[in-house]
């Protein structure tokens, strides 16, 4: 089991691998810093190992298949989390969590007849396939691995800050309208799996849902107390950069660090450390160094 401060990633089975290739592809536009920066806002400080080492992608993929498998099983009911123990031949819904992220689809295909791999479909709301097809339970456990991944894909997306989903929605060109969390969260997601998005009325049911089986990871933040805003890598103030987007994207502190790094003047409040900025960034102008007061003595 993992401790407090450190988060066990189980290595990823090649099939869950190729199922996470549309991920991989979709996330190819978002930098390598922003990468590390949606991994540390999700590990939240923790030490992060697993039996083999992991780039920083598949550490992503490692997450979408655990925040994945964590959400399936919060959600199933007693009758149903028993007739899945009893097929993996475990006791405990952690054991059953740890060898279902172990290999996903390797799990419904190995584990699970066909009646559990229907059960677990009408769970999830998926449609209905003909039982007399010879290929049923190949095409159940696909479309549950799926649904079971993109499942993860959105509760990793909820779980990250407005600032970084803003970030991220920049880099895949994502128009970025919405202004709420969920919003940005949900254009992500309909981007990277080439989704419909649901009607109004539709959604607002999917968010009343979503709420009663997994709470907003936000909320239970504020709950414990505030934590501090950790603002995306400082690589990402580039030409280009609005003045609203620093403000919004950087607190004080963290603008005074670029600065420092530029060879800026770093003295003066936020307003006016984001106007020297933005001109470095355009005309590469370093303004004129602050002369040094000196003081007179009598």
């Amino acid at each position: 089991m993992a401790g407090k401060d450190h988060l066990v990633l189980q290595p990823l089975a090649d099939a869950d691998r190729k199922l996470l290739e549309e991920v991989s592809h979709g996330l190819s536009a978002v930098s390598p810093d922003n990468i590390h920066a949606v991994i540390d806002a999700l590990v939240g400080g923790q030490a992060v190992s697993c039996a083999v080492p992991l780039s920083p992608l598949e550490t992503l993929q490692a997450l979408v298949v655990q925040y994945g498998v964590r959400r399936l099983i919060r959600s199933l009911e007693k009758k149903v989390m028993r007739q899945l123990q009893e097929q993996a031949g475990v006791s405990s819904s952690s054991d059953l969590q740890r060898q279902m992220e172990q290999g996903l689809l390797p799990f419904l295909s190995d584990r699970c007849p066909v009646n559990i791999l229907r059960l677990l479909c009408s769970h999830l709301g998926l449609d209905a396939l003909p039982r007399s097809d010879l290929h049923e339970a190949t095409e159940r456990e696909h479309q549950l691995a799926d649904e079971i991944m993109l499942g993860g894909v959105e509760a990793l997306l909820y779980a990250l800050p407005a600032a970084l989903l803003r970030v991220l929605c920049k880099e895949l060109a994502i128009d970025i309208t919405p202004k709420g969390p969920e919003d940005l969260a949900d254009a992500i997601l309909i981007h990277l799996f080439d989704l419909t998005p649901l009607p109004a009325r539709e959604l607002e049911a999917k968010r009343r849902r979503r709420e009663e089986v997994t709470p907003d990871p936000r909320k239970k933040k504020a709950a414990k107390g505030k934590s501090r805003y950790k603002a995306p890598p400082l690589s990402n103030i580039k030409k280009g950069i609005s003045k609203q987007e620093l403000h919004d994207l950087y607190n004080f502190s963290d603008l005074q660090e670029y600065c420092r790094a530029q060879g800026l003047d770093f003295t003066g409040k936020k307003a006016l450390l984001i106007r020297r900025i933005v001109l470095f960034l355009d005309t590469g102008d370093k303004g004129a160094p602050k002369p040094r007061k000196r003081k007179h003595f009598q």
